[in-house]
């Protein structure tokens, strides 16, 4: 499935620091949408993800949340709180409420 693309390509780097992350594809690492910017160049997309037509045909958003050695968020989130792992292994993700 397209999901199942998408988690396959970015925990492909699993591991990866940030810098090194930066530095493999040639992200400045001071810009402002730094991290938006290497999601997209980790998808190998080059405008908005919100504007790309896979996107769009999954009704999909996706967005970057920065964790530390410990797995929790670097910084406040607007979002609920959500064992990700759960959620990346839920077979019904259709039914569930963050879809």
């Amino acid at each position: 499935s397209f999901t199942e693309v998408i988690a396959e390509k970015i925990l492909s780097y699993k591991g990866f620091s940030e810098q090194e992350l930066y530095d493999r594809f040639e992200v400045n690492s001071k810009a402002k949408g730094k991290n938006s910017t290497l999601i997209r160049k980790i998808l190998g997309l080059t405008g908005d993800l919100d504007k790309t037509k896979e996107f769009q045909k999954a009704n999909m958003n996706l967005r970057v949340i920065r964790v530390d050695k410990n797995n929790l968020p670097k910084e406040d989130s607007p979002f609920k709180t959500y064992c990700f792992k759960e959620l990346a292994a839920t077979d019904s993700w259709e039914s569930s409420h963050v879809y």
